[in-house]
């Protein structure tokens, strides 16, 4: 393998990549002893076949077509071969991340990536092929990379704890289902596979990340991750100031009431399950307002309810709806 020394002070620099690489890989290494944080845009085009390769096969004539680091969407017919990254875009440009120990830690696909490297820690770069038709490609991409300079600390007191991990696990196959902050944008990881890398962060507060790629708001909370109101994976978040949430919900009965303020005008809001009824109710400012709101979750550190226009998670630091905290507050009023 063909790594290149990198360290905070590393000026920006290049690396060429050929389509046909598949042995001793470029890449760099991380040999200083702090955390670094990489960014890469490459430039220029490649193809799974040579330009002139004849066939008149519409499956086969998209592997000729050059494309960019991004590859180019999975069809049907890729199934037939043994792609290296069979849940990747087929031609693109992957990123190897790989431990101190040599063992893989993650692979992302694209063009413009931020990766981020622990002290021996490493990345290398290949085209996303069926290993036994390397020898077929053509092309070449440059791969441009640059040093993320780490912002200085803020002189103001922390308030909170930035979240920047969350682990759990998927309710319909038990997968391991990881995000991760990787400046600038959150990252899902499947089974140690990276499957979306830009996840915008909405909102980042100690017990709930908002996170979003366009088709609506992710929710990350002390207790589960949860997407259009359903909980989808259990979990929480690595290296909470909050460890002890489980000891402290260890008796844990169901919420029945939330209470908080809004910062837009002031007020007080609060949500209630009425037994009687079956249903939760908001207050405003001491008024019941809404009294129809179904419960779709009750869990250790969010209540998920929902009244037909979207759904509103209670969570132990504030109210959300649509991705954004309306309300700061907590379960029984705390």
């Amino acid at each position: 393998m063909s790594l290149t020394s990198i360290n905070p002070n590393s000026q920006p620099s290049s690396l060429d990549l050929l389509a046909t690489d598949n042995t001793n890989l470029t890449g760099f290494t991380n040999t200083s002893d702090k955390p670094l944080t990489v960014s890469i845009t490459a430039e220029g085009k490649w193809s799974l076949l040579k330009p002139d390769f004849a066939t008149s096969d519409p499956g086969i004539i998209k592997y000729k077509t050059p494309v960019d680091g991004d590859g180019c969407v999975r069809d049907k017919n890729d199934e037939k071969f043994k792609f290296k990254y069979p849940t990747l875009n087929t031609a693109a440009l992957v990123a190897e991340v790989k431990d101190a120990k040599g063992n893989l830690k993650s692979s992302v696909a694209g063009k413009k990536q931020t990766i981020e490297l622990l002290p021996g820690e490493s990345v290398s770069f290949t085209i996303n092929d069926d290993p036994a038709y390397f020898k077929d490609n053509a092309g070449q991409l440059k791969i441009a990379y640059s040093i993320v300079p780490k912002s200085e600390p803020s002189s103001e007191p922390a308030t909170t704890t930035r979240q920047n991990k969350w682990i759990g696990k998927r309710l319909d196959n038990q997968k391991t289902d990881v995000f991760t902050w990787v400046a600038p944008f959150w990252h899902q990881i499947i089974d140690g596979q990276t499957i979306k890398n830009n996840f915008k962060e909405v909102s980042n507060n100690y017990s709930t990340v908002v996170i979003d790629q366009g088709v609506g708001p992710l929710f990350l909370t002390a207790d589960g991750a949860y997407w259009k109101g359903k909980r989808f994976a259990v979990g929480a978040f690595e290296f909470s100031k909050h460890e002890t949430w489980s000891d402290q919900f260890s008796e844990f009965s169901k919420h029945e009431t939330w209470s908080g303020q809004r910062p837009d005008n002031g007020g007080t809001v609060a949500y209630q399950f009425n037994k009687a009824t079956g249903f939760w109710e908001e207050a405003n400012n001491g008024v019941v307002t809404k009294n129809n709101f179904k419960e779709v979750e009750n869990n250790k550190a969010t209540v998920t309810i929902d009244q037909g226009a979207g759904a509103i998670y209670l969570t132990l630091d504030g109210a959300y709806y649509g991705g954004t905290k309306f309300a700061s507050g907590n379960f029984r009023g705390k």
